[in-house]
């Protein structure tokens, strides 16, 4: 389980992915099946999901990958779609093995709140009962070999808001340094 916004939540999740690389494609598909343990596990969804993505990506040279994703939702949760997706544009991409390098992207989403995605400075209740909107913009750099530093910024809003209240949003910069060994 996480520990979130004050709630513990206690989720078993099962999942099954499939990768697949050629040339300058790469493709991704994956089932995931989560079980909340309590009442407070999944927030407004139903304690038993699941849920699957689509996942393709081009690398047009050494600088630019275009990505995309289909994120579908095993249940319609609040009125929101069941399906959704994501988009990316990298720019040149970091090696953590390889000192100085670095690479940005931008990334825009729209996720059905069936679905446990997010970008990395999502707060979990936001798209816990409502889906989720926006955009996310990042940088990342390989401060030492095996070090990396990453920093991004996330416009988000919910797609749909509960009765009686407005859409929440969120504007979040993230910033964090992964060892790799």
């Amino acid at each position: 389980g996480a520990f979130v916004v004050g709630t513990q939540r206690d989720i078993d999740t099962a999942a099954l992915a499939l990768d697949y690389k050629q040339d300058k494609w790469q493709f991704n598909a994956a089932y995931y099946d989560v079980k909340g343990k309590n009442d407070a596990a999944l927030n407004g969804v139903a304690d038993d999901t699941s849920f699957g993505q689509f996942y393709a990506a081009y690398k047009f040279d050494k600088n630019f990958k275009l990505a995309a994703q289909l994120l579908m939702a095993g249940d319609e949760v609040n009125g929101t779609d069941k399906t959704g997706y994501t988009a990316r544009l990298d720019y040149k991409g970091m090696n953590v093995a390889d000192k100085g390098s670095w690479g940005a992207w931008i990334m825009g989403f729209d996720a059905p709140a069936g679905v446990l995605y997010a970008p990395a400075g999502l707060d979990c209740d936001l798209n816990d009962a409502r889906g989720v909107t926006g955009y996310e913009i990042g940088f990342n750099y390989a401060v030492q070999k095996n070090i990396k530093l990453q920093i991004s910024y996330s416009d988000l809003e919910q797609k749909e808001a509960a009765a009686g209240t407005s859409k929440l949003d969120q504007q979040t910069t993230t910033a964090f340094v992964q060892f790799f060994f």
